[in-house]
């Protein structure tokens, strides 16, 4: 394990055993060795000294979550039920905390582009490849990108993760195998994208690069 996630409170051996067994089924871990380094260290803080969660403990740790908003302390909850219940399969009597009702009170309200807005989006992003005098210039990926998320709503992250052996444009689909929650998925391909995708690799694969389109693994932007 990372050092940045090694644990040392009494909790620790059953935070490592609770994340083998999510790594070795595939899931994505990510959030949950933040939220036990946080936890981890808030427990040595505390001063727990037995490998037990208690109802003390639990209530102590909420006081100090203010400056969460009611989605990330509900998933922060979540993940210390899980940890909680883990220990109490191995012989760990540990207080099962009731879940808090799960809101979004981050007050935020999405933002929808007009037709016009998109279409002056689309156009500038073409203005900068025009306006690039480099063959292997970053900036050509913009327009694609561009209409990738636009076409798909997917998420920058996951957009920029797509490889080559991924991108099945004779099926109409993309694969995504690195998501938010850690699922795969497909994402269908419109014809008009289907174009984009298809000159942008065109040109892509001018690059001083040996291989580029054989390399199944290369990130496609």
């Amino acid at each position: 394990m990372n050092d940045v996630f090694k644990y040392h409170s009494v909790l620790a051996p059953y935070m490592n055993g609770l994340m083998a067994i999510k790594e070795s089924r595939g899931f994505n871990t990510i959030s949950v060795k933040w939220f036990f380094k946080e936890f981890d260290s808030f427990a040595i803080n505390y001063g727990l000294n037995k490998p037990v969660i208690t109802q003390e403990l639990v209530d102590a740790w909420r006081k100090s979550r203010i400056n969460d908003c009611g989605r990330t302390f509900y998933g922060k909850c979540s993940k210390l039920v899980q940890l909680a219940r883990y220990m109490c399969e191995h012989g760990k009597d540990s207080y099962i905390m009731r879940l808090p009702k799960r809101t979004n009170d981050r007050g935020y309200t999405p933002y929808i582009f007009s037709e016009d807005q998109m279409r002056a989006i689309f156009e500038e992003s073409n203005r900068l490849i025009r306006e690039s005098h480099r063959i292997d210039d970053p900036i050509m990926a913009i327009p694609i990108l561009t209409r990738l998320l636009y076409s798909t709503g997917l998420r920058i992250t996951e957009a920029i993760s797509i490889r080559n052996e991924d991108v099945h444009l004779d099926q109409g689909y993309i694969h995504i195998r690195e998501s938010k929650n850690g699922s795969e998925r497909l994402v269908p391909v419109c014809d008009t994208l289907k174009r984009s995708i298809m000159q942008y690799v065109r040109y892509r694969n001018m690059l001083p690069l040996k291989g580029l389109q054989e390399r199944k693994n290369f990130r496609i932007i």
